[in-house]
């Protein structure tokens, strides 16, 4: 196939260390080792005006990138245009109109909605989360959600639970949405693993202190591990901030062993893993979580809640370990017992790490490519730009 002239569009900054910005650059950067011609656009082209950051989704954004996707297609021709965000959804509706259409793919880095619900389902103050505005911006987010499976021509999300999704509550057709899972820096997996034999007793923990990460959970386990036992020690990775409220309530006999960490660059992140042998997730709802799959490329042994990415990477109790979602004793359990038992910890490190070798970006890459050649023929089949709702 010839290469393929491909325009993506986010609205973040170009940080390489930052979750959503990190992965469009490794995916660009593979899509063109692969032979592709990759233009980018962030959010300083399209602009902004609204600080309150939902209302700028709503209301900004998606009229934001129509213009500068509509701009760009005045220069040029290209074939696969693919923007992050639902509030991509005008752009796609407008690009229909065109004779020479791009394809028109909406990569979702994850679902909205989906951590909507699974926030309701879980937190333990429903009714702060429920606020009147917040079910207003809900039903806003909903609606650019279902806009955006309508309006592109494909869906691109990071996991089977949020293609499911997408299916079940959007009425999104299966061939439209394509799961392509994200990689791993390539570092990350050529260097081996720093041996410290006594990383089994140190636990990581990386996530903001938010609903959706499962942080009033974390919270608990690591109470519950380090009062349980005085030879582990924990970290806990988390914009500097939010400390103050993950020692509030704490006893302070264990604060010595809970070590809060600021957020530092991916090498900074890769010593951490390296120093560390467990690494506990107990998100509630999530897209990749790409943390999980890094702590696995470095042989780390990952406890995780059976959701999103981690429910696609990890066969309990071969590669890592899963509980159910939102509970607090399973994961403490969990992590105690691999704490006393190193042998385990170990092979089930190795088996992550192998695991991890098989999510390389150049396979992400490779992926995405198939399903803009896929979406290409549904066109062409279907004599028309298809859409997915009726």
């Amino acid at each position: 196939m010839s290469a393929l002239d491909i325009l993506v569009g986010a609205d973040v900054n170009p940080d390489l260390n930052s979750g959503a910005a990190g992965t469009v650059i490794e995916t660009n950067r593979a899509l063109e080792s692969l032979g592709q011609n990759v233009q980018a656009f962030w959010s300083d082209a399209l602009g902004r005006r609204i600080r309150h950051g939902n209302l700028h989704y709503l209301f900004e954004l998606p009229r934001s990138y129509r213009k500068v996707v509509q701009q760009r297609l005045e220069r040029r021709h290209f074939d696969v245009v693919q923007l992050s965000q639902p509030f991509s959804w005008l752009a796609a509706r407008s690009v229909r109109m065109r004779p020479d259409a791009p394809i028109m793919v909406w990569r979702s880095h994850g679902l909205e909605a989906k951590v909507d619900d699974a926030i309701a389902r879980h937190v333990a103050q429903p009714g702060a989360w429920r606020s009147p505005l917040r079910k207003v911006v809900a039903k806003g987010l909903r609606h650019a959600q279902r806009q955006a499976a309508k309006w592109n021509d494909g869906v691109v999300v990071p996991c089977a639970d949020d293609k499911q999704y997408l299916l079940d509550h959007f009425g999104a057709r299966d061939e439209r949405v394509r799961v392509v899972w994200h990689g791993v820096p390539d570092d990350y997996l050529d260097r081996a693993p720093a041996g410290q034999a006594a990383r089994w007793q140190r636990i990581l923990h990386v996530s903001q202190l938010s609903a959706n990460k499962g942080g009033a959970q974390m919270r608990e386990v690591a109470r519950r591990l380090l009062e349980a036992n005085p030879a582990v020690s924990m970290t806990w990775v988390c914009p500097a901030p939010r400390h103050a409220a993950i020692l509030e309530g704490l006893p302070e006999a264990i604060g010595d062993r809970l070590q809060l960490r600021d957020w530092g660059d991916r090498e900074a992140l890769l010593e951490l893993y390296d120093s560390h042998g467990i690494f506990l997730f107990p998100t509630l709802a999530e897209g990749a979580a790409k943390v999980v799959m890094e702590a696995m490329a470095r042989g780390m042994c990952v406890v995780s809640s059976d959701t999103s990415g981690p429910s696609d990477y990890i066969d309990s109790g071969v590669n890592g370990i899963l509980v159910p979602v939102g509970t607090v004793a399973p994961m403490a359990e969990a992590a105690q017992s691999l704490a006393a038992n190193p042998e385990a910890c170990l092979r089930m490190g190795e088996a992550a790490r192998r695991t991890a070798q098989r999510f390389r970006w150049s396979r992400c890459a490779a992926e995405l490519l198939d399903f803009y050649s896929d979406l290409r023929r549904l066109r062409a089949a279907a004599g028309k730009r298809i859409g997915g709702l009726p």
